[in-house]
């Protein structure tokens, strides 16, 4: 990502997995728009947040989206690999560290220290070194997918009658703030902020969650693209088009991009 050209994106897509197995920049530029999926496993919204920061450093798109699967009820708790996962892909900076210390809440100091000092995590790794590690450049790395996640087999799933389909829960507080954080963020740089939520078998578990975002998008005037409801008009086959119980795959993700390039549209132009 901070080896594209400056300025060069029309949107940017953050969020978890759902993010990177559902948004298709190749399709999407079919329909002009330029984009990357800024994405990583399991983003809790205050990483999500501190990547966007992150982003505005180089890029200034029309659009920022933020899928929405992370937020909850329930405040998500990262396990360390998650944490890792997503601050050793930043350089050092302010927001680094910002992200760290959101992240780490609730840790003890000494629990804390090795997301800041990583040599304390991977010292002995020295004995697995090779030139690579001392003459690597990343500057030269690029990403022909563009941060999208390529997932090609085909894992039938179940349709699920809900028990409850109004159901609305109430979305945690710290979710609250940081959605509250983004749209401030977006507001401030002159981009529109559009919540989403891809596509997938939904069950008594998160229909709740999906219909308070769909809630505090509509009381809050942000526009939501709810591919939930929209499952239908996706034409996507249970047999066909999903990797898993909660992803889609190459076949179905390619239909939600299109149905959601031609959504969008109004607000890159």
């Amino acid at each position: 990502f901070r080896n594209l050209e400056e300025n060069s994106l029309d949107m940017i897509v953050f969020g978890s997995s759902h993010a990177y197995c559902s948004f298709v920049p190749s399709v999407l530029s079919e329909y002009g728009i330029s984009s990357y999926v800024l994405a990583t496993q399991q983003q809790p919204s205050y990483i999500s947040y501190h990547y966007m920061k992150e982003a505005l450093k180089t890029q200034k798109p029309k659009v920022i989206v933020y899928e929405t699967f992370m937020i909850s009820s329930n405040e998500f708790v990262p396990d360390d690999s998650v944490i890792y996962d997503a601050a050793n892909q930043l350089p050092l900076s302010v927001n680094k560290l910002e992200m760290l210390r959101a992240a780490t809440k609730g840790k003890k100091a000494g629990e804390k220290l090795p997301f800041y000092l990583t040599l304390l995590k991977y010292h002995n790794r020295y004995g697995d070194l090779t030139d690579e590690d001392f003459y690597y450049d990343p500057s030269a790395d690029s990403d022909e997918y563009s941060g999208y996640v390529y997932l090609e087999n085909a894992k039938p799933v179940e349709a699920i009658t809900l028990e409850n389909p109004d159901e609305t829960s109430t979305i945690c507080d710290r979710d609250l703030e940081y959605m509250g954080k983004m749209a401030k963020l977006c507001e401030e740089n002159g981009i529109k902020f559009v919540l989403a939520y891809a596509p997938y078998v939904v069950g008594d578990d998160r229909i709740g969650d999906l219909n308070a975002i769909a809630e505090y998008a509509e009381e809050n005037g942000i526009a939501f693209y709810n591919g939930y409801k929209e499952f239908d008009s996706l034409s996507l086959d249970l047999e066909t088009d999903f990797y898993g119980t909660n992803h889609l795959n190459y076949s179905g993700a390619t239909k939600f991009s299109r149905a959601f390039a031609e959504y969008i549209e109004e607000y890159i132009k």
